[in-house]
């Protein structure tokens, strides 16, 4: 009796982790191609930065635990691409003294052919970009490997690394710039603005609001102005 009980609380909890995980890409399974992410209130004043800054990288890394997820929740295709983002050190990896990935690649998941399709056709310059099919025992081991992050290399999924995105201080001043040099924006007093982050074909976006303005605009484009 003792066993059973331990085997249900056990079978319980597995269920209760897979569905925390399901409801963690809910709303982005099968929509890989429009992903949004996350929004974030930036006030007037922003803190001063430098011209260069690293690459904003908010996804979280590929693992087992979000393949399983994928492949129970139908999800049989997978589209592989080059995301330069991932290519810089981490302060965790500053701290581990690990050295940055040679390569980093995301990889994004489809219930549909077609849809993965779609997303392969946004990638004719990615030397590196691949559709797995689940079904075909090689694809599926390459896929369980990329899930393991082999040495060398960084492997990413369309998922948000923290539980709300927030840009950081460098990234709120290049988007303040951005607003009032390129958009001629001007918030002032309490007024402020709205971002929000969003993939689409493995792409960062930041959709800007200020009144009755918006403006959809590639995340490159705003940390190069």
């Amino acid at each position: 009796i003792c066993l059973a009980g331990i085997r249900q609380k056990l079978a319980l909890a597995t269920r209760e982790m897979l569905a925390l995980l399901h409801h963690a890409v809910a709303g982005h399974s099968n929509y890989s191609d429009l992903k949004f992410l996350f929004k974030h209130h930036i006030p007037p004043t922003s803190t001063d930065s430098s011209d260069h800054m690293i690459p904003h990288n908010p996804l979280t890394l590929f693992s087992p635990q979000l393949l399983s997820v994928h492949l129970q929740t139908g999800n049989r295709y997978f589209v592989r691409q080059t995301y330069e983002r991932g290519l810089h050190t981490t302060s965790s990896q500053q701290q581990a003294n690990t050295a940055p990935p040679k390569a980093a690649f995301l990889i994004s998941e489809y219930t549909e052919l077609s849809r993965a399709k779609i997303h392969m056709a946004e990638l004719e310059t990615d030397s590196q970009a691949y559709l797995y099919d689940a079904e075909d025992p090689e694809h599926l081991r390459r896929l369980n490997i990329a899930a393991s992050q082999p040495a060398g290399y960084a492997i990413y999924a369309p998922l948000l690394a923290m539980r709300k995105w927030k840009p950081t201080d460098a990234l709120k001043a290049k988007i303040k710039s951005y607003i009032e040099t390129r958009l001629k924006w001007k918030p002032k007093g309490s007024d402020g603005l709205d971002a929000e982050l969003f993939l689409q074909f493995g792409e960062l976006f930041i959709t800007l609001k200020f009144g009755r303005d918006h403006a959809k605009v590639r995340l490159i484009e705003i940390e190069k102005h």
